[in-house]
C-alpha cells in the first residue's frame, strides 16, 4: 500500500502540471493526458488497495487479498474484475492519445478529418472493448455468484479464501 501513496502524490501532481503548467498550444491533449492519469490513478487504487490480487500456485486461483478481502469473495471476484476493467481502459486511453497524435501529424489529410472517421475510431476504442471485456466478465461474475448461492458454498470458499492467508 504504501507504492499507492506515492503513486497518489505523484498522480496529484502530475494533474498539477497538466493542468497549470503544459503550454497554451497543447488545448485539447491536456484531456487526453488528464483521461490517462485518471485510469493510471484507478488502476493503482483499484490493483494495490482495495482488490490487492493474490496468486495461489497450488490450486491455479487468485483472491483478493486487499480491503475486498473482508468482504468475502464475491466482492473480492468484482474487485478483481474490476482491476482488469481499469488496466484495459488504461489501454485504451493510450490508443486514444496515439490517435490525437496521429492526427495531429497527419493534419492535412482529408480522410481523418471527416466525422465518419473520427465516429468509426471512437467506436472501436470505447464499444467494442466493453463488449469484448466488460460483459463476458459480468456474465461469468454473474454466473459465478449463483453458482455459489445455490450450492451454499460461499462460506466454504471464503474459508478458503482466508485459509491462504
Amino acid at each position: 500500500m504504501g507504492n499507492v501513496f506515492v503513486a497518489f502524490l505523484l498522480n496529484i501532481f502530475t494533474v498539477y502540471l497538466i493542468l497549470y503548467k503544459s503550454p497554451k498550444c497543447f488545448k485539447a491533449y491536456k484531456f487526453v493526458l488528464l483521461n490517462i492519469s485518471l485510469w493510471t490513478f484507478l488502476s493503482d487504487v483499484v490493483t494495490g488497495v482495495i482488490s490487492l490480487p493474490m496468486i495461489v500456485m497450488e490450486i491455479l486461483s487468485i483472491y483478493s487479498g486487499g480491503l475486498a478481502k473482508p468482504l468475502g469473495p464475491t466482492v473480492g471476484l468484482a474487485s478483481i474484475i474490476a482491476c482488469a476493467f481499469c488496466v484495459c481502459e488504461y489501454l485504451v486511453s493510450q490508443l486514444i492519445a496515439f490517435i490525437y497524435r496521429y492526427n495531429e501529424l497527419k493534419i492535412n489529410s482529408q480522410k481523418m478529418k471527416k466525422w465518419k472517421y473520427w465516429a468509426g475510431i471512437a467506436f472501436l476504442v470505447t464499444v467494442v472493448p466493453f463488449i469484448l471485456f466488460a460483459i463476458p466478465l459480468s456474465i461469468t461474475f454473474c454466473a459465478f455468484v449463483f453458482e455459489l448461492r445455490i450450492m451454499g458454498e460461499m462460506t466454504m470458499l471464503s474459508e478458503l479464501c482466508m485459509s491462504f492467508h
